[in-house]
């Protein structure tokens, strides 16, 4: 067992916030919030939809695990997919791109994540409940991960997922490489 497993989730969560140089509230109440995909930074509009999944993205983190570099968020977003995300739609839409390059890049990892959120239920089938900050983190633990049975088929479900991340993902990029293409040639 951690240290952190007996602390607050308040806590945890403030200490995360911090090692991750997010802002004290996670940057829940800003109006844009900064994104960075190596070099490229962009600034995505915080929308209600966003700030109804995030904070509780925010707290799979500290459940599962895993981290918030490249292969963390492609990890906890195959898990939340996998998981559900309910009524999440942003949680939705956001972790498919993730899911694609993760399963590109780190396939076994990806794998792993989706086999394990397919057993595990996740904080999404309600919205985020202040009460979960004054647990701690392994109370909230055993709420986020708690067991479900899995899908009849795991690897059907991962292919589907899979096929709609490249539709929702690459396709429209495709587009616009195409529609870009044929406007300056």
């Amino acid at each position: 067992m951690n240290a952190e497993d007996n602390q607050s989730v308040a806590e945890v969560r403030a200490k995360y916030f911090s090692d991750n140089g997010y802002a004290e509230d996670g940057g829940y109440a800003a109006r844009w919030v900064p994104l960075k995909f190596g070099p490229i930074k962009l600034a995505l509009y915080n929308s209600a939809s966003r700030k109804r999944a995030v904070p509780i993205h925010d707290l799979h983190h500290l459940v599962t695990g895993y981290n918030t570099d490249p292969k963390g968020e492609a990890e906890v977003a195959t898990w939340e997919l996998a998981a559900g995300t309910h009524d999440k739609w942003f949680a939705f839409f956001i972790n498919l791109p993730a899911f694609l390059y993760g399963a590109a890049f780190w396939p076994r990892a990806i794998w792993a994540a989706w086999r394990k959120g397919c057993r595990e239920t996740g904080l999404y089938t309600s919205d985020f409940n202040s009460q979960w900050l004054h647990l701690n983190l392994d109370q909230l633990r055993r709420v986020a991960l708690s067991p479900k049975p899995p899908p009849q088929c795991i690897g059907c479900k991962y292919f589907g997922y899979l096929v709609g991340a490249v539709i929702t993902t690459v396709a429209p990029l495709v587009l616009v490489a195409w529609i870009v293409g044929s406007l300056v040639f």
